[in-house]
C-alpha cells in the first residue's frame, strides 16, 4: 500500500485545486468497497472513495464527468505535450493511470476537499480499506500566491545517484548525511526562510513514496539544518521509470514535465511563475523544467563536482554554500 503526497491551492474566491489522489492497495478486493479516511487524526465523513472491484487504485465516485475533458481520451496535461496523437509510447500502466477515466475520478472536487477540513501548510492523511489495508500520506495546503522550487532527489540531494535499500531506515544520522551534498541543508532551509516552499520530484515508483519521504525527513547537516518538509512526488508506476520499464520510449522528462504542468495549473494564471526555480542533475530534470515553465535562468544543474550552473549558463556557482551566500540575490523574499 502507498500513496503519493498531495498538493492543495486555495484560489482567491475561496474554492479548491489539487493534484491527483494517486493511492494504491496491495490487493484489489472482490466487490466494490468505500475508503475511510481519517485527516489529522480525525475522522471524515467522506464515503464517495472507494476501490473498484479488482482495482488497485483508489478512486471518488463523482455524480458527473469534468465538462472540460469532454471527449478527451488521456488526461489533457498530456495531450498538450502531444502525447495522445502518438498512443504507441505509452505502455498499458501509463495509458491506464492517465487516462481520462481514471484521471476524472482521482481530481476530487473543491466541495470535497472543503469536506475535509485541512489546516494551513502540512497534514495527515491516512487511507483504510481494511485492518490489513491502509496507508499514510501528506496533504499540503497552500494559498494562490505561494511560490514554489522543486528539487529533483537522486543526485541533486543524495552525492551519486545510488538507490537506497528499503532497510535505509535503519541507518545512522551520520550515514545520512554522509550521502548527501554539502550544504544543501543550509541552502535549501535558507530558501524555505524567504518565503519559498520547496517540494521534492523523483522517478521513483509509489511503492518508495514512504522510504523516501522518511528518507528527506532524517537528512542533518552542519549547525543541524534539515531538508525542510515538502511533498514527495512518486510517479504512480510499479516500476522506477528510469530502468527497465519505462513509461515513454526515450523521453523520460515527459513525465514530469506533466506533473510539473499539473502542479502549476493548481495556481490562478494571474500569479507569476508559481514554480519559481528548480534544481536538477540531469538533462532530463532541466528540460523537464524548462518544458513546464521554469525561468532557463533558474533551472540549476547541479554537476558530479557539487558545482551549479544555471541552464541558460548566466550563472555558475561553486556549490551550494556558495548559492546560500547570495540567497538573497538568487532568492528574493516572496513573503
Amino acid at each position: 500500500m502507498s500513496c503519493i503526497d498531495i498538493i492543495v491551492v486555495k484560489q482567491p474566491d475561496g474554492t479548491y485545486k489539487s493534484s491527483p489522489f494517486y493511492v494504491r492497495f496491495d490487493y484489489p478486493k472482490l466487490e466494490k468497497t468505500i475508503v475511510s479516511i481519517q485527516v489529522n487524526g480525525n475522522a471524515s465523513s467522506e464515503q464517495s472513495f472507494c476501490v473498484e472491484a479488482g482495482d488497485y487504485h483508489a478512486r471518488f465516485i463523482h455524480s458527473e464527468p469534468l465538462k472540460e475533458w469532454s471527449g478527451s481520451t488521456f488526461w489533457p496535461v498530456y495531450q498538450t505535450w502531444e502525447i495522445a496523437q502518438d498512443v504507441t509510447k505509452l505502455t498499458q500502466e501509463a495509458k491506464r493511470l492517465f487516462s481520462i477515466e481514471l484521471m476524472d475520478r482521482i481530481l476530487p472536487r473543491s466541495n470535497l476537499i472543503a469536506g475535509l477540513n485541512l489546516n494551513d501548510g502540512i497534514n495527515t492523511i491516512n487511507f483504510k480499506l481494511d485492518e490489513n489495508q491502509q496507508t499514510n500520506c501528506r496533504v499540503f495546503l497552500w494559498n494562490w500566491n505561494q511560490r514554489l522550487v522543486v528539487s529533483d532527489v537522486d543526485g541533486t540531494i543524495t552525492s551519486t545517484g545510488e538507490v537506497f535499500s528499503r532497510f535505509s531506515e535503519y541507518y545512522t544520522n551520520n550515514w545520512y548525511a554522509s550521502k548527501v551534498r554539502p550544504g544543501i541543508t543550509q541552502l535549501y532551509s535558507n530558501v524555505e526562510k524567504n518565503g519559498y516552499k520547496i517540494f521534492y520530484m523523483t522517478g521513483r515508483p509509489i511503492l518508495q513514496a514512504s522510504l523516501m519521504r522518511g528518507f528527506i525527513s532524517k537528512i542533518k547537516q552542519e549547525e543541524n539544518y534539515n531538508m525542510p518538509e515538502g511533498p514527495v512526488i512518486t510517479t504512480p508506476f510499479r516500476t522506477y521509470i528510469s530502468r527497465s520499464i519505462k513509461v515513454w520510449r526515450g523521453e523520460p522528462d515527459e513525465y514530469k514535465t506533466s506533473m510539473l504542468v499539473c502542479i502549476r495549473t493548481l495556481f490562478p494564471d494571474t500569479t507569476k511563475d508559481p514554480i519559481a526555480a528548480g534544481f536538477g542533475n540531469t538533462e532530463t530534470d532541466i528540460s523537464s523544467y524548462v518544458n513546464a515553465g521554469i525561468t532557463p535562468s533558474m533551472c540549476f544543474f547541479v554537476n558530479q563536482d557539487n558545482s551549479v550552473t544555471s541552464n541558460d549558463n548566466s550563472r555558475t556557482f561553486q556549490d551550494y554554500n556558495q548559492i546560500f551566500s547570495i540567497i538573497h540575490d538568487v532568492f528574493p523574499s516572496s513573503t
